[in-house]
């Protein structure tokens, strides 16, 4: 008798260390599988145009000049690639740091889906489902061929990843901790991390500026309520907030040598991307001034230059499809900013004051105008396609190439002699790549599993909106509501980093839909096993009386 109830009685062990023993195999086979698709790659980073922002500080540090910001870029990441060059001494160190980095996120990828998934009410069994399916979406970003490319570039996107899911594994974390399994010690721990982290984020790249401010609002809304110590409450985003100043803000502060660029680079930008605007509300502008006003002789002058070099433009080639003008030609290659910059005062004060009143008085008195650019550049976000989401191939041969034209031996003359015959011999490296570049190219099941999501992903969306609306009216799906705030979470930090390069600047540049193109991916698989979750619990009373009226 006791032989048949022990044979009977599953072993609680078996259940807790099968699915724990079953994810951490499938761990270690994504850390193997993203360490073999990053294989066989020459271990030089590439430089691109921008790239002198982020290696000049460094390189300026190292011989001794001090932390020199060039061409407006913030400090954390040139002084991650001094931490890089230091540790290591050569660029190829950067290489396989990045690439280091880049197989941790593979890890911290798979936590923030694991502690995701913790948030659902789901048997040890089903969690394990759930969790496995988080497989597919993780393996497509870390194989994907244009992330395994950003992790070879001079750029803040290689390590990107990296940051971002170990900001949103402890926001999630904060989540279970502060409502669902109330720890005022952890909570409090996570919740300051979670700030740290995004804060990080948004040093490395100020498009995730919307998203910061949506994926830290939860340590704030989480003051309110209860569940754990309200001095834990209080605690978790003093703490985030004194570490992101003392560790992230204070630094620059003391130590980074500022340009004039870091004043004259947004104002730049937004005037040229919104060129067209600034016309028309110039023209307006003029129009409404006396004849004698000098303000309208100076205007007059702006405009009659903005209008000759927005006609170039539009005409030379460009892939800026739907804002229908290149703005780099009318930033780079045209004088519109010199003579903006002598009209307005000829001083980088003078010049950012004017930029920005002529930005924000366009935007005003034309908010149609600006909506519609704005939203027209959002429907990349909207109606992504494949490639967003996995980019198949990659040919380094004209990044290679563009590697070698954008950096020149006359930026270091300088430098302390080791620095620079590092940096010369550095340039060789990307010469020899530029003649013999790598090809990336992979077409198995992540590129088969990415096309679904992006044809069906603002369906998905709404699916989703609706199933979650329904979570939150309806008390017999309460058990769910904070596994649905969750995905939402996740989901507002690919769809706030595209706003918000949307109203800035524009989506018409692939990289940028590239760098949030995973981020989406993880949470449109969220988003799906979500539905289907409420989809379950739905069906399960009319599956119930089906049975019983059967019997």
């Amino acid at each position: 008798m006791n032989r048949g109830r022990d044979i009977q009685t599953p072993s609680p062990g078996l259940q807790v260390w099968v699915p724990w023993g079953v994810e951490f195999v499938a761990v270690v086979l994504l850390v193997i599988g993203a360490m073999q698709a990053r294989a066989g790659l020459p271990a030089i980073p590439l430089s691109t145009w921008d790239s002198w922002g982020f290696l000049n500080p460094a390189l300026s540090w190292l011989s001794g000049d001090g932390f020199q910001q060039t061409n407006g870029r913030d400090w954390f990441y040139p002084g991650i690639l001094t931490l890089f060059l230091k540790t290591t001494g050569s660029y190829a160190g950067i290489f396989y740091w990045q690439q280091v980095l880049g197989i941790l996120s593979v890890v911290l990828m798979a936590v923030t889906w694991r502690v995701w998934a913790s948030l659902l009410p789901l048997s040890s069994w089903t969690r394990l489902a759930v969790t496995l399916v988080g497989v597919i979406p993780i393996w497509v970003q870390v194989t994907n061929p244009q992330t395994i490319f950003f992790e070879t570039l001079l750029r803040p996107e290689a390590i990107m990843p990296f940051f971002v899911y170990g900001q949103l594994a402890c926001l999630l974390a904060y989540c279970r901790y502060r409502w669902l399994k109330p720890s005022s010690t952890l909570a409090l721990i996570f919740g300051a991390l979670a700030l740290f982290l995004g804060y990080a984020c948004l040093l490395l790249k100020p498009s995730w500026l919307f998203a910061f401010a949506a994926t830290v609002a939860p340590v704030f809304v989480g003051i309110l309520g209860s569940g754990t110590s309200l001095k834990s409450r209080l605690l978790a985003p003093a703490v985030g907030i004194t570490l992101s100043l003392v560790v992230l803000w204070l630094p620059p502060k003391l130590w980074y040598l500022k340009d004039s660029a870091s004043k004259t680079f947004l104002p730049s930008t937004l005037f040229t991307v919104h060129a067209d605007l600034m016309a028309k509300h110039l023209a307006g502008t003029i129009s409404t001034l006396p004849a004698n006003d000098p303000e309208k002789v100076k205007l007059e002058t702006i405009l009659a230059h903005l209008d000759k070099e927005l006609a170039v433009a539009r005409t030379i080639p460009h892939n800026y499809d739907k804002l229908g003008f290149d703005p780099d030609y009318l930033y780079y290659r045209s004088d519109l900013l010199s003579t903006v910059y002598q009209q307005a005062g000829g001083t980088d004060e003078a010049f950012r004051a004017f930029c920005m009143k002529q930005f924000v008085s366009a935007a005003l008195h034309n908010p149609v105008g600006f909506a519609q650019k704005t939203l027209t550049q959002f429907t990349y976000f909207l109606f992504p396609d494949a490639g967003t989401l996995y980019r198949f191939r990659v040919n380094f041969e004209k990044d290679a190439q563009a590697a070698v034209e954008s950096l020149e031996p006359r930026y270091v003359e300088r430098y302390r002699p080791e620095i620079r015959d590092a940096y010369l011999a550095y340039l060789g490296d990307l010469a020899a790549v530029a003649k013999n570049p790598p090809k990336l190219e992979r077409r198995g099941l992540a590129r088969t599993w990415s096309k679904p999501f992006a044809a069906w992903a603002l369906p998905l969306e709404l699916v989703f909106l609706v199933a979650f609306g329904v979570v939150l009216f309806c008390g017999r799906f309460a058990d769910l509501r904070l596994g649905g705030w969750a995905t939402l979470l996740l989901f507002s930090a690919p769809a706030a980093n595209a706003f918000t390069v949307a109203l800035v600047h524009a989506l018409d540049i692939a990289r940028y839909r590239y760098s949030y193109g995973g981020f989406l991916l993880f949470a449109l698989t969220a988003m799906a096993v979500f539905v289907l979750l409420v989809l379950g619990k739905s069906l399960r009373p009319l599956v119930g009386r089906l049975l019983t009226s059967r019997q």
